[in-house]
């Protein structure tokens, strides 16, 4: 699952600096464990993991938040995505290998 980050608009901070306000689903990785739940779409926003609030972490941090063994479970936050109503949910994904291509 990639991410990326979303912004304020317009930017409140002077001179045009943009604030990070949440993270949004931007590509499902093919036979990955999000794209095999088959809950997840392009355009929600993942709020937390394993209850953690990751709106505001950088990507890379947030790598290190879903990286661990497979086998083990991984429980996100989500909403839909805001012009699909924002709608909250939670899944509990199980780690696999996913390859990205």
């Amino acid at each position: 699952m990639g991410v990326r980050p979303v912004y304020e608009s317009p930017p409140k901070a002077a001179g045009g600096a943009q604030k990070q306000v949440g993270l949004e689903v931007s590509r499902l990785v093919e036979s990955g464990p999000a794209a095999s739940d088959g809950r997840i779409r392009v355009g929600d926003r993942l709020e937390t993991v394993d209850g953690k609030d990751v709106r505001e972490i950088p990507v890379r941090q947030l790598a290190v938040l879903l990286a661990g063994s497979p086998g083990t479970t991984v429980r996100l936050g989500l909403s839909r995505a805001p012009k699909e109503g924002g709608t909250p949910y939670h899944v509990e994904l199980q780690r696999g290998i996913a390859v990205a291509r």
